[in-house]
This record gives C-alpha cells, sequence and structure tokens, in this order.
C-alpha cells in the first residue's frame, strides 16, 4: 500500500512479507528500504514530511495501535494523553507539516477491536489539541496547519488554522466521501463510495469535486 510522498519524491507506505507479516517502507530515489518499529508485530507508516520525517502507526496482536515518529533515524512513540490507560486505544498519526506538527486520529474500541470512539488531534511539540467535534479524523495537515479528515457520518471537512472556521463537504451524489490529504492550495484529494458500492477517488478544490480514476482498474483510491 502506497500512503504518502513529499515534494522531493519520496515515498512511504507498508507492504506484507511471504509470511503475512506487516512492514512499513520507504522509497527513495528509486531504493526500497522496509523498516519496522523495534519489537513491533507490525508497522505502517502514512506520511512524510519535506524534511524526511516519518509518522505512522505498529503495534502487537492485542488490537492496540500505538503511533510513531522516525525523524533522524530514531524512532519516538506517540499516544495521545490518557490513550495507555484506557485499554483498546489506538493512536493513529496520519500526516505531517513541514515544521513537525502531527495530525491524525484518537481510537477508543473493545477487546475485539471494534471502534467505540473516534476523535481527530493534531500534537504541536508537547501539545496534544482534540477535535470538538466528536467522530472525526484527521488524515492530513499543510504547511499552514489547516487540517482536513472525515467524520462517521460520511462527510468531509477542512478546518483552516488562520480562524478555526470548518468546512463540510461531500463529493455530490457519493455515499461515502473520505478526505486524505491537503496541500498548501488548499487543494484536498481523498477518495468517496458511489451510489452504488464503487470507490473512486477525488481531487477537491474551490468547492468542486473532479472525479479520479485509474484505467481499467475496479477500484481507485487516492
Amino acid at each position: 500500500m502506497l500512503f504518502r510522498s513529499n515534494p522531493a519524491g519520496d515515498i512511504v507506505g507498508a507492504f506484507d512479507d511471504a509470511g503475512g507479516n506487516e512492514h512499513a517502507f520507504l522509497l527513495r530515489g528509486g531504493i526500497f528500504t522496509p523498516f519496522d518499529f523495534p519489537g513491533a508485530t507490525w508497522t505502517e507508516a502514512y506520511a512524510i514530511s519535506p524534511r524526511g520525517d516519518i509518522v505512522g502507526q505498529y503495534g502487537y496482536d492485542d488490537h492496540v495501535s500505538h503511533g510513531f515518529l522516525l525523524t533522524d533515524g530514531q524512532f519516538y512513540s506517540i499516544e495521545v494523553p490518557g490513550a495507555t490507560d484506557k485499554g483498546d486505544a489506538n493512536t493513529m498519526p496520519f500526516g505531517i507539516s513541514p515544521d513537525g506538527t502531527i495530525a491524525g486520529c484518537y481510537h477508543q474500541g473493545d477487546p475485539t477491536g471494534k471502534i467505540l470512539e473516534m476523535t481527530g488531534f493534531v500534537l504541536s511539540g508537547t501539545v496534544t489539541t482534540f477535535d470538538p467535534v466528536a467522530g472525526t479524523m484527521h488524515t492530513g495537515i499543510n504547511p499552514q496547519g489547516d487540517v482536513t479528515g472525515s467524520s462517521t457520518d460520511g462527510r468531509s471537512y477542512v478546518v483552516a488554522v488562520a480562524d478555526g472556521v470548518r468546512t463540510w463537504f461531500k463529493v455530490p451524489g457519493s455515499a461515502a466521501t473520505k478526505a486524505q490529504g491537503i496541500n498548501a492550495a488548499g487543494a484536498v484529494v481523498g477518495w468517496y463510495k458511489d451510489a452504488v458500492g464503487r470507490f473512486h477517488g477525488f481531487l477537491w478544490r474551490d468547492s468542486a469535486a473532479t472525479t479520479i480514476d485509474v484505467d481499467f482498474a475496479g477500484v481507485t483510491q487516492t
């Protein structure tokens, strides 16, 4: 799975080996480098900043996901405040800005891994700010600090850092719209499910959606 790239063209994501074990990877200059959080059963990389800092998540066989930051060759675990005291909780960093601000999602689940609660968060330095709107998932952040994400009701949003104003949107006619990333110009990419259950990529720019479908593909997700 390919997740994100940075302006230099570095790509991060995750893959399964022949034994079914999941590992993160960095693709840089044509060189594929797999990596794992030390001691973890599985690792996924979600985003990479212009300076090469990588965020993602890792875990063990216990339905609990932990976030990580990989910077200058050093791993750091990311846990939202109180997550480790709530049993089956998940910290999922999905985006990182050039200045190192991280956007992600906090999940509270039951022992089977079923999600019971979902809240977006922004981590700047040591300060974690939770989204006041319930059922949100921050999935991207741009250089200005604007955040994009989606909610459990099938809509997506952009929250402007300048004034905190939230703009909701949905691809017309879609059953669900899931924003995944936002650039410096405020353009959002993601995927949506149409009325008959098919998946398509989209670009949302200037309050209008453009569908993205890879030729001959049954499913496209951006």
